[in-house]
């Protein structure tokens, strides 16, 4: 497993000042599945922010980007690093959050707020391996999407959908407490502009998009998306479409143009 020299050099950059660095999130999902990695997550253990800054800033210009969130990217690099924290949701909407940095987390505390158990896969970049205290590398290597937590997976409605574009991204089925759990949520406190960052990567990025759109549908998420409910049950000529109603036509022509824009 080989990872950029940069990374490496960060980890051991950390290392030497008492810190703890981790590969975490996506890029370490991606690494699992062998797909090309765009941006490189790190989250530092053991340091203060103060710290974690000072360090950053001998490899380049570093900017502040998700003060709530303690976010700190190195601009030249795609390289984004984080504070271990703890989130606890205050209202509706993504914004009411209130967050506590603690470098002195353990990985079990630290990961529990993430989305789903492949998403909460870290990985020690100076030894090769890997944290995965909720079982992540088995749900991927058995296509299984399950929530890390239930009680924070819910505090954000939009990882319902991204349950959905993970689904058509990755061929992977979300297990079926997932789909109880999503079953339940409410995406009406999201925004025009969050619903569509979550659509674009169904249909730009998925291999099959209609297993999102039919996961939208096997949870009733659909009904907050009145031109997609309208689909199931209207019916087509048979003489022309004889696969079915209009639902199946449109998942059937999502999947088409998926495979041509891949240039399959």
């Amino acid at each position: 497993m080989t990872l950029p020299p940069l990374i490496i050099q960060l980890a051991q950059a950390i290392t030497a000042v008492g810190g703890k660095a981790v590969c975490v999130g996506g890029c370490v999902r991606d690494l699992l599945l062998k797909q090309p990695i765009q941006d490189w997550d790190l989250e530092v253990y053991y340091l203060s922010p103060e710290t974690v800054q000072s360090v950053l800033e001998t490899f380049g210009p570093v900017i502040f980007v998700g003060k709530i969130y303690g976010i700190y990217r190195l601009m030249a690099h795609n390289i984004d690093v984080s504070i271990p924290r703890l989130d606890h949701s205050t209202g509706p909407g993504h914004k009411d959050i209130q967050v506590t940095f603690d470098p002195q987390l353990s990985f079990d505390e630290a990961f529990k707020r993430r989305d789903l158990t492949i998403n909460s896969i870290g990985l020690d970049p100076l030894t090769g391996q890997f944290i995965d205290p909720y079982k992540g590398r088995q749900d991927l290597e058995a296509g299984i999407l399950r929530a890390t937590d239930e009680k924070t997976f819910t505090e954000d409605p939009l990882r319902a959908l991204r349950v959905a574009q993970f689904s058509a991204r990755f061929l992977m089925s979300p297990h079926p407490s997932l789909i109880a759990l999503c079953s339940t949520m409410d995406l009406s406190p999201l925004s025009p502009e969050r619903f569509f960052g979550e659509f674009e990567k169904l249909l730009l990025k998925g291999k099959k998009p209609s297993l999102g759109l039919d996961f939208l549908k096997s949870t009733n998420l659909i009904r907050f998306f009145p031109a997609l409910a309208a689909l199931p049950g209207t019916p087509q000529s048979p003489i022309w479409h004889a696969e079915g109603d209009v639902w199946i036509h449109t998942g059937m022509v999502t999947d088409a143009a998926a495979l041509l824009r891949s240039g399959h």
